[in-house]
């Protein structure tokens, strides 16, 4: 009995010490480093693929926020060895509701991404406008496993 009961111990730290399947963080407006908003992402796994999910939250007059529109975004990723890429990302800033002063757009931005490189990641998004209702930036990832 003692026996199965530190093999079960054992088992239950092993799956408990894994890499987390879900990441996100969230950086204030206030937050971000002159205005670029900087995320380090673990991608620990080159047999898995990742989603990457994008996410803002909107405040202000419910008119204001019904004619946002679309935020432009420059997204910039580092890879481990310093290799760069840039892109320009559109988030959509609006979903039609005018009764509201506080909601969060989440969007979909990288599916089935596949690193060529393992280890920290950083991805720099700089804002291509001035949005005053944008309280900050959030990204969201999600591996998934062995799917490559």
């Amino acid at each position: 009995m003692r026996h199965a009961t530190l093999l079960l111990i054992a088992a239950l730290i092993a799956v408990a010490c894994k890499e987390p399947v879900q990441s996100e963080k969230f950086i204030r407006s206030d937050d971000a480093e002159r205005g670029v908003y900087i995320f380090d992402v673990e991608l620990a796994d080159s047999t898995s693929t990742y989603d990457f999910v994008l996410y803002t939250r909107l405040d202000g007059e419910p008119e204001a926020l019904a004619d946002a529109g679309y935020l432009p975004l420059f997204i910039t990723w580092s890879s481990p060895s310093g290799l760069e890429a840039t892109e320009k990302v559109v988030l959509p800033l609006t979903d039609g509701r005018k009764e509201h002063y506080s909601r969060q757009i989440i969007t979909p931005y990288r599916t089935g991404f596949t690193p060529f490189e393992t280890g920290k990641w950083q991805i720099r998004i700089l804002p291509g406008a001035d949005m005053g209702c944008v309280t900050g930036l959030g990204l969201r990832y999600t591996r998934k496993h062995g799917t490559r």
